[in-house]
């Protein structure tokens, strides 16, 4: 069975994957000027339509919505290294099928900024709850992928009360290291610096239009090559030597930017060096559903690319409460259900819709 420690180590990975280098020939510097500015007029139109914000006790957070308000509420977090355009390709469809959908960019991700003051998991749930109050919505379908799933579960935590229904796709319905602490502290921390020797540097870019023409080298041909620029343009930032990479900071705020500070977060969370990173390591999802009263979708991607392998403890979740929980295997799988059969997400997530109470 992978370890919990091989699997984070993918996710921070997977940020340079897509902008690897290429042997194709970058365009012509007149078409890519012509195309970058495209594609942020475009993106900045979206955001007139469907961005917004709202200041919260934390921090000022950026959000996205699709749909009307007489829809049911689905307010969505992204995993990590992702944004509120991770549910893009997907938005329209959910609405079709009656959802309201409401996307978070929580701290460093997006368009919303790194609190300067610690914050964890449960914060970021305290912000959803602003976001509803501002809204005015008094329950709502609350769901998240990866770490948004955590936050999911932070938030059921938090106020139950709040919650309509549960969607979990492939986080937050099993403790984050829950394989990982089968083996040994020294056993793990040891594959996972060895594993960690292999990572791959994020690239970093001098310009906007170099990071731009490398993505399009790469993703130009794509049916989804909207999404994956706009994608691309929230997660790509100026850091503080003013060069252009993704997510800058997010590596620290996670506590995965070394394998000593990983290996800390797991195995002592309360010395890790942010409440943000530990928080992760400290969700137990199964005791906070002991008394689950809400029905529960569970998105589980099951296959050798399976970063997260949770299928048997999903499993015994769903077996304690099989009146509420729906617990859908998706075989062939990596960890992004939506983004590998999004007309199955959505076929999914207009059944369960069927179960929730207005």
């Amino acid at each position: 069975m992978r370890t919990i420690f091989f699997l984070l180590l993918a996710i921070v990975t997977s940020r340079s994957v897509a902008y690897a280098q290429t042997d194709s020939a970058a365009l012509p510097k007149t078409n890519m000027d012509s195309l970058l500015a495209q594609y942020k007029q475009e993106l900045a139109d979206f955001e007139l339509k469907h961005g917004h914000w709202v200041q919260t006790p934390n921090v000022n957070m950026h959000y996205l919505t699709w749909g009307k308000r007489s829809g049911m509420p689905l307010i969505w977090s992204h995993g990590t290294f992702g944004n509120a355009y991770e549910v893009y390709g997907v938005a329209d469809s959910l609405v079709a099928a009656g959802y309201y959908l409401i996307a978070i960019d929580f701290y460093g991700h997006g368009l919303t900024a790194i609190p300067g003051k610690e914050v964890s998991l449960y914060h970021v749930a305290d912000d959803i709850k602003a976001l509803m109050d501002e809204l005015k919505i008094k329950k709502a379908v609350i769901g998240g992928f990866s770490r948004g799933g955590s936050i999911t579960t932070a938030f059921y935590d938090s106020y139950p009360n709040r919650v309509r229904a549960l969607v979990l796709e492939d986080g937050g319905s099993v403790a984050w290291d829950v394989n990982g602490h089968k083996k040994s502290t020294e056993e793990m921390a040891n594959e996972f610096i060895n594993n960690y020797k292999m990572r791959t540097p994020a690239p970093v870019y001098n310009t906007e239009l170099e990071a731009f023409t490398r993505l399009y080298n790469n993703n130009g041909q794509k049916a989804d090559f909207t999404r994956i620029a706009f994608t691309f343009f929230n997660r790509l930032k100026q850091n503080n030597e003013g060069k252009w990479e993704m997510n800058p900071g997010v590596d620290d705020l996670v506590c995965e930017h070394t394998a000593e500070q990983l290996i800390t977060a797991v195995h002592r969370p309360y010395a890790a060096n942010n409440m943000f990173g530990a928080s992760t390591h400290l969700i137990y999802p199964k005791m906070i559903y002991r008394n689950l009263d809400v029905p529960m979708l569970i998105f589980d991607p099951v296959s050798d690319e399976d970063w997260f392998d949770f299928e048997e403890e999903n499993t015994q979740l769903q077996q304690s409460h099989p009146d509420l929980i729906v617990h859908k295997v998706y075989e062939n799988t990596g960890h992004a259900v939506k983004m590998e059969h999004p007309q199955e997400f959505v076929r999914d997530m207009a059944e369960f819709l069927k179960t929730v109470k207005n």
